[in-house]
Order: C-alpha cells, then structure tokens, then sequence
C-alpha cells in the first residue's frame, strides 16, 4: 500500500471514530436533558421530577433552594431503587402485598369519586357574607377580663393562734394598698417586704389578662375568687376568703362581647361553609349511589 493510501486510510478511520463518538455524545447529551437521574433498566425524567417539584412549591408558597431539590431527588432515588428491587424479588405477586395494593387502589380510586363530587361544590362572595349574618351568634368574640388577684395561704398551718384573721388582716392591707396606687398592682418592693415580713406564709402576685369564661386554661386562681372576679365592675378590688386562703382579687377593665367584622373572620367563615356543603354532598352522593345500587341492608343479622 502506498504512503498516500495509508494516509488516507488512516484519516478514514480517525473519522469514523469521530463520527461514533460525536454520536455517542450526542445520545449522551439527549440522556442527561431527558433524564435527571439514570440507572440500569430505568431513571428519573426531569419533567416528572420537575413537576413533583412544582407541586411542593405551590403547597408551600416558595421557591425550593438548589440544596432541596438536591434532597428530593435523593430521596426520589431512593425509592425508585427500592420499588425497582421489589419487583425484581417479585414481591408484588405476593398474597400479603397485594392484599395492600388492592387496598390502596380502593382507597384511592373511594377519594377520587368522592373529588369529582366536590369538585362541582362552588362558593360566591354573597354566600359566604349570607351565612356570616344568618346567625349573630356566631363569630362573636367573648366578654374579656383584665385584671391581677394576691393569694395569701397557710398552705403548711404554721401559723399560730387566729390563722384566718391573719390572713383576713394582711388581705385587708394589700387592698388598701391597692386602692391608693389607683388600683394598679403593689410596687415589686412593698410586695417583697410583705413576703419578708410574712415568711410563714405563701403570697403570691398573679395577672389575668384577656380572660374569658370560656376558655379551657382556667387562671391559676380558686373557683370561688374567679367566680367574684368576672362579676366585679371595671376598677374595683374584693377579698374573697375559704379555707386557709385569701384572695385579693382586682378587676381592672372588661371588654364587652362583640361580633367579629365580617373581614375579618371571612377565612373562618368560608371553611365552614365550605366544610357544610361538602358533607352535603358527601350525603347527597351516598344516597344517590344507595338509590342507583338497590341498597338493602340485614342489620338483623349483627344482633
């Protein structure tokens, strides 16, 4: 073979290789902007993965940062590689998995009948305003009580003699106390007198504030003190005595029930209804389909 056929022949080659690998590149290429993760037999599209994070984005209202998605896509691998590992061991034609899967196919395909339902479940500005001033009793903030109480006790009986009229004694100084400081609480340093020249006794200073009787956190306060406090008037100050206590109780400002404006109870208010018609239509359904399948039941037989 001559030098020039060589060369040429070489070139042939040199090109030919070229030419497999520029197109193995390419389908390289292809791979990566298809697939956001590839392993044998299968991989991750970035358009599945890309929705997947779309759909957390606009749940949470933000965007994710390079380092979460890098935290979802691992954990999407994860799993794909475990679900690819089932399959090759076959574990989803065993009886107890597919016991789960039919279970789950029926729980979804239940909720998916039951949105199609609700999907039709409209709401419009002049019903939610309608069912908002149907009732005046609802959305109503309740009467508020503010105030500060003392509480002197004889919780170990160390005091001798007439230990009520102690207590009754030293409950008539802190109201007196009270009253000419215009009906604010003591001053830190009169109350730490009182407790230093009182050291067999428990007092203790404590505030109510925005309290309302219905609430379920009940101020650290005895039942018959909390009673006289809500029926105090704004400004005034009671000694309630029981056994072994007394409680200086001051009411200093009642805020009167109210209804909440409609602004801003709108969100409240369109849960509600909302939540309302659903189940109406939950019902409406469950009817309808009793009625389409001749439903008859034997309760009979669980006697």
């Amino acid at each position: 073979m001559s030098f020039i056929a060589r060369i040429l022949a070489v070139l042939m080659l040199v090109f030919a290789m070229y030419s497999m690998l520029y197109a193995m590149d390419k389908d390289m290429q292809t791979t990566v902007n298809e697939y956001v993760a590839v392993f044998d037999g299968g991989g991750i599209k970035l358009s599945d993965f890309m929705n997947d994070i779309n759909a957390v984005e606009k749940k949470q209202g933000y965007k994710l940062t390079f380092e979460k998605k890098i935290e979802m896509l691992q954990a999407r691998i994860v799993a794909e590689l475990f679900y690819k590992k089932a399959l090759e061991k076959g574990l989803d034609k065993e009886p107890t998995i597919t016991d789960k899967i039919r279970a789950a196919t029926r729980k979804i395909l239940i909720d998916a009948v039951l949105e199609d339902q609700l999907k039709n479940v409209t709401l419009d500005e002049n019903e939610i305003r309608d069912y908002y001033e149907k009732d005046e009793s609802k959305f109503v903030r309740p009467t508020l009580y503010s105030g500060f109480f003392y509480t002197i006790s004889d919780t170990e009986g160390k005091l001798a003699g007439d230990p009520a009229n102690v207590l009754e004694q030293l409950a008539n100084r802190i109201k007196l106390s009270v009253m000419e400081g215009g009906m604010e609480p003591l001053p830190s340093q009169e109350l730490e007198k009182i407790k230093k020249e009182n050291p067999d006794l428990f007092i203790r200073e404590s505030k109510i504030s925005n309290y309302y009787t219905s609430q379920r956190t009940m101020p650290n306060i005895e039942g018959v003190a909390l009673e006289k406090f809500i029926q105090l008037l704004p400004n005034t100050v009671e000694i309630v005595h029981s056994k072994g206590r007394s409680t200086v109780v001051v009411l200093k400002s009642i805020f009167p029930a109210e209804r909440k404006d409609f602004s801003a109870v709108k969100g409240i208010v369109t849960n509600e209804l909302k939540a309302r018609k659903n189940a109406k239509a939950n019902s409406d359904l469950t009817l309808s389909l009793q009625k389409e399948y001749n439903l008859k039941l034997k309760s009979d037989l669980l006697k």
